[in-house]
């Protein structure tokens, strides 16, 4: 009984160390403005960004690339990272929940505003996505992996 134990244990072991080695050296994806980030067929693209009384705004496009199933994702959650690492979370959303159930091939659109953030520079979205990826090597979501960004278009007034 202890050799297999012994041996489940280096096996974790071994597989822990490399999902931490990959995610380590996996640089950052980051994202164009427009461009969509997808998590299989279910896709987020930033829209536009407006300032509006010191508030910024992003619209967002959530998109279905899928050919005959509807599909929604649950557990995604939005926020700002600046350079220094430092997140803002979003004081309300508008327009449809980001859950909502999306037909194949169909958008919507909805949206986040994001409070002031003095001083920050380089601001982009990121997307904080549930599920079992925190252990599955070379997953965005995997422990330790640099968070893709979406960098913002200019704001328009």
């Amino acid at each position: 009984m202890r050799p297999l134990a012994a041996r489940i244990l280096t096996s974790v072991a071994v597989y822990l160390a490399i999902l931490i080695i990959v995610s380590v050296l996996t640089p950052a994806r980051i994202y164009q403005p427009g461009e969509p980030q997808c998590f299989d067929d279910w896709c987020l693209a930033i829209e536009r960004t407006e300032l509006d009384h010191n508030l910024l705004r992003i619209h967002l496009e959530v998109i279905s690339y899928a050919r005959r199933v509807t599909q929604r994702e649950l557990g995604v959650k939005l926020y700002l990272m600046d350079n220094s690492g430092r997140t803002y979370e979003p004081q309300l959303e508008f327009g449809q929940p980001i859950d909502t159930a999306v037909a194949a091939g169909d958008r919507f659109t909805t949206g986040r505003v994001f409070p002031p953030a003095p001083g920050a520079e380089n601001l982009a979205l990121i997307i904080q996505h549930g599920g079992p990826g925190i252990l599955i090597i070379a997953d965005r979501a995997s422990l330790f992996h640099r968070r893709s960004r979406m960098l913002l278009p200019a704001p328009t007034q």
